[in-house]
């Protein structure tokens, strides 16, 4: 997650010093990240019940559940990132 943050404040300061001389028309826009994408995950252990009850086979499911939606919100993060990388990179090459 700190990783994600860290490309999406390097991704700003780029979109934002790579403007060229022709105004505000002319500006890179950062759109925002997906809505959800940048959830934190729950983790395992909130999953799990008080000692001595809970059918572990239900709370491994529950556990397996949240593990794929959260791949899949950090997938989606990760497409977003390499497209906005893919446009920075693009509007450079224009130079």
């Amino acid at each position: 997650m700190k990783h994600a943050r860290i490309l999406m404040l390097t991704a700003a300061v780029l979109a934002l010093t790579a403007c060229d001389a022709s105004g505000p028309a002319g500006a890179p826009r950062l759109e925002p990240p997906p809505a959800g994408a940048m959830r934190v995950c729950r983790h395992p252990t909130e999953f799990l019940p008080p000692p001595g009850s809970g059918d572990w086979e239900i709370i491994a499911g529950r556990i397996g559940d949240e593990l794929l939606r959260c791949r899949a919100e950090k997938q989606v993060l990760a497409t977003w990132a390499a497209g906005v990388s893919a446009a920075i990179n693009a509007r450079a090459d224009k130079r």
